[in-house]
């Protein structure tokens, strides 16, 4: 369900303004670095090292919440540049 519910805010977030859309990243950010913590407790205390443990769901667990962070830093960035810009009207 928790799926389900990061997607659904996912998607509405295309239509809204960037605080909604950091608030959805901090949600699901949140999720799948607790999911690492889980894997990294499962290899570290049980020895599980299968590949849907320690492969590439650990990964991106830990790569694609620190991709969607520093997007919304970017995107927040930029849309900081484009308040100061002046406008060149003919």
């Amino acid at each position: 369900m928790a799926d389900l519910a990061i997607g659904i805010t996912a998607i509405l977030s295309f239509w809204r303004e960037l605080a909604f859309k950091a608030a959805a990243v901090c949600a699901a950010s949140v999720f799948l670095l607790g999911d690492a913590v889980g894997h990294v407790r499962q290899m570290v205390i049980v020895g599980n090292f299968a590949p849907g443990n320690a492969g590439l769901p650990f990964y991106m667990d830990i790569v694609c919440p620190l991709l969607a962070i520093a997007l919304v830093f970017v995107s927040k960035a930029n849309a900081n540049k484009r308040k100061r810009l002046p406008l060149n009207l003919p």
